[in-house]
């Protein structure tokens, strides 16, 4: 499973500030993309989610629309957490705005992250100050080398 689809939505909220250490800290909000956003009169998701974020994602977890009770988590660092714009470009911390309509995604960490406890140590929740446990979307599977690809 190299990805997967975690959630598509519009940013309904980001808090953020700098911390100490110079980390832009907060996390954003997403909500289900509305009828009138899709033009189908059909909504994509029957939750919220929530991405906390210290220069890079941390997790993503559904939440209630206020972000109050997280419900489950579906993906921690090291797993791999991008935020896509409509465009399909990476939308970094610092680029999350109100309205913004957006894809998240998750990729499994490669083995050397999450192989024993000492990448988990150095890149898992644990170090980030989160308690919690690490949550993988999936197996990692190495990717196929452009070179071999297109020979």
């Amino acid at each position: 499973m190299p990805g997967r689809l975690l959630f598509t939505g519009k940013v309904i909220d980001v808090k953020r500030d700098v911390s100490k250490r110079g980390y832009t800290v907060g996390r954003c909000l997403l909500a289900p993309l509305s009828d009138d956003d899709l033009g189908t009169g059909e909504s994509t998701e029957a939750q919220h989610l929530v991405i906390p974020f210290q220069n890079e994602f941390l997790y993503a977890a559904y939440t209630d629309s206020e972000a109050k009770e997280e419900t489950q988590v579906i993906c921690t660092v090291p797993d791999l957490i991008s935020v896509l714009g409509e465009d399909g470009e990476a939308v970094g911390s610092q680029e999350l705005r109100y309205g913004l309509k957006v894809t998240v995604t998750g990729m499994p960490a490669h083995p050397l992250w999450t192989g024993d406890v000492r990448g988990l140590k150095v890149g898992g929740p644990e170090y980030f100050g989160l308690d919690m446990k690490w949550t993988s979307i999936g197996k990692y599977e190495k990717p196929r080398s452009v070179i071999e690809e297109f020979r």
